[in-house]
């Protein structure tokens, strides 16, 4: 503390002695926590300090609205909180703890002793306090390696993933493409791994393979060569707001043209009609092409649709392509799905990947589908009655086709030819850039 041993020391066995007044047994190395009218107050035990400086205890006022943290704040002189005498005004002395302050609130409220993990130093700051997003991922390939100008292709897994689609997809083109990784993020900073306990492998006497979970940045390639930055893995379940800093900042180092990512969700919808997709974000011509359900409601978020929000407030061009799978399917691993969100990948960058395989799975899966519709005529009665409603739906609400223009018309030869000119010349310059 800057107070100086003695004087943060004392500070903090007034922060003990008021929690104890109040009812509640503290020791040396609790974590004391205390909320008041304007923030909140973390106080670390003799021996949490994490400079180790005599017997100086540690605390903290972290500001609810800015976010602005002190160390060595002491308590009120009448032992019973923060607030009153201890932080009183920007940068001036805590009475009781002879700490700085940098709390300009006023408030009271008396300690308790909380199992909470011990305050961690405050590290690099951002955005007033917060820990630098860098400090969230290592980076294998230097800035030169990657080109700049790609597309940002994204898949994550993690609160819902119906048909298995983003898991698929996943897989898939990690096992099809070329790839290299960019930048590894650290599980330790974002996973819980008691929720998403990771897959040991036992063999009858010892563990022999640990799955370590991944979320990594790829640089890949597609079917034809064409290079893509690929961000696959686990959905954050901490530090989002970190994460999408990390993103923003590594989307703005590597000059990203356009951002793309891919979710799937349950919907009452027959397996027998064509998979279709929600699409959000700043791409307008993909939106009216290809979107069939616009709804207006609340659905629970996702980090990618933070990331979708920063991104539209920038004015990156970004798209998200949400499935609609059939809700009977939810659960399975339905080939057809990482299919659908293997063609909007396509619409949205032009890359090109290989699909054949999965298409032949989807087919024989559809069929075992349909032969258990057949011997099931509750089953066949559902599936329907949610075609009916599908058909009526889409009659009401027609997409215009991807082929063509705003008036309907199909285009004529020589604007498909003029297209075909510039998807090539865009290629041929991609080439000669990796060259």
């Amino acid at each position: 503390p800057r107070g100086g041993p003695g004087r943060g020391a004392e500070g903090f066995r007034r922060l003990l002695a008021a929690a104890k007044t109040d009812g509640e047994e503290a020791r040396g190395g609790d974590t004391l926590r205390c909320r008041y009218p304007h923030g909140l107050v973390d106080g670390a035990g003799v021996a949490q300090h994490p400079e180790g400086v005599g017997e100086a205890g540690e605390s903290r006022v972290v500001d609810a609205d800015d976010r602005d943290r002190a160390v060595g704040i002491g308590a009120g002189s009448d032992d019973q909180g923060v607030g009153d005498n201890g932080a009183e005004g920007r940068g001036g002395d805590g009475e009781g703890g002879g700490g700085h302050a940098r709390h300009a609130s006023r408030g009271r409220c008396s300690l308790r002793a909380l199992a909470l993990r011990p305050v961690r130093p405050i590290g690099a700051t951002y955005h007033g306090g917060m820990r630098s997003p860098a400090e969230l991922y290592t980076v294998a390939m230097t800035e030169d390696e990657v080109p700049r100008g790609l597309a940002l292709v994204v898949g994550l897994t993690g609160f819902v993933d119906s048909g298995g689609a983003v898991a698929q997809v996943s897989e898939y083109l990690l096992d099809e493409l070329d790839h290299r990784d960019v930048v590894v993020f650290d599980n330790d900073e974002l996973l819980d791994y008691r929720a998403r306990r990771p897959i040991m492998v036992f063999e009858e006497t010892r563990i022999t393979e640990y799955r370590r979970p991944q979320l990594v940045l790829r640089l890949a390639e597609d079917e034809l060569g064409a290079p893509f930055l690929l961000l696959t893995g686990y959905e954050p379940d901490f530090r989002w707001e970190r994460f999408v800093g990390a993103l923003l900042d590594l989307i703005e180092r590597y000059g990203v043209a356009s951002t793309t990512w891919v979710h799937a969700i349950p919907m009452p919808v027959p397996h027998t009609r064509p998979i279709g997709v929600t699409v959000s974000g700043t791409r307008e011509e993909l939106i009216e092409a290809y979107s069939v359900w616009r709804p207006r409601t609340q659905v629970p978020g996702n980090v990618l649709h933070l990331l979708e929000h920063r991104l539209t407030a920038a004015g990156h061009p970004t798209a998200g392509f949400v499935l609609l799978v059939p809700h009977y399917l939810a659960d399975t691993e339905f080939p057809s799905a990482a299919v659908t969100a293997l063609e909007s990948i396509t619409a949205a960058t032009g890359l090109l990947f290989p699909t054949d395989r999965l298409r032949e799975e989807g087919r024989e899966f559809l069929a075992r589908i349909e032969a258990q519709v057949e011997e099931n005529s509750e089953l066949a009665r559902l599936v329907g009655d949610l075609e009916k409603r599908h058909d009526s739906y889409m009659e009401d609400n027609p997409l215009r086709s991807p082929l063509t223009d705003e008036d309907g018309e199909l285009p004529s030869a020589d604007s498909i030819a003029a297209e075909l000119e510039k998807f090539l010349a865009h290629r041929q310059a991609a080439d000669d850039n990796e060259g």
